[in-house]
């Protein structure tokens, strides 16, 4: 009897071993690093997460992106035609850059995640939310006419 239990607990031993080292062998192959200035946002089992060092991702149960948060330049250029309209009805023609980027924040990496997505966020050429709609709304708010002689300034309206 004392020989079976023997055996037994060699046998539940050798099982339990092979067990962690499957396991660990599986967490080491399945993490996933990040460099610097990026984001990994994993989605599936266990809600969504971010991380900016690294993070588990199993490729069954898990889905990844990368998100590029570091600053951006965003050019407009408004002339001839597209030129802006002021108050007094003259045509002003602006070419403005702005750059943006994206907090290093989990909340705020979610937030323009789920808004916007990771590639298109990450993306170069477009900007964050296309020139179009980023020109049309931002200049008009930046800038204001100071008196009726058409001077501009930087900044929010009087």
């Amino acid at each position: 009897m004392l020989a079976f239990a023997e055996v037994l607990v060699g046998i539940v031993g050798f099982l339990l071993l092979m067990i962690l080292v499957a396991g660990t062998i599986s967490v080491l192959t399945c993490y996933r690093k990040v460099e610097q200035g990026r984001a990994l946002v994993r989605n599936g089992m266990g809600g969504t997460k971010v991380s900016f060092s690294g993070i588990v991702v199993f490729p069954v149960i898990h889905r990844s992106e990368v998100m590029d948060i570091s600053v951006k330049r965003v050019e407009i250029d408004r002339n001839a035609k597209n030129g802006l309209i002021c108050m007094d009805n003259l045509r002003a023609d602006i070419k403005v850059a702005f750059f943006v980027r994206v907090n290093q924040t989990p909340e705020d990496v979610l937030r323009v995640a789920q808004a916007i997505g990771c590639d298109r966020a990450s993306s170069q050429e477009a900007g964050p939310m296309g020139s179009d709609r980023l020109g049309s709304g931002s200049l008009a708010a930046c800038f204001s006419p100071c008196n009726r002689l058409s001077r501009w300034t930087f900044g929010p309206p009087n």
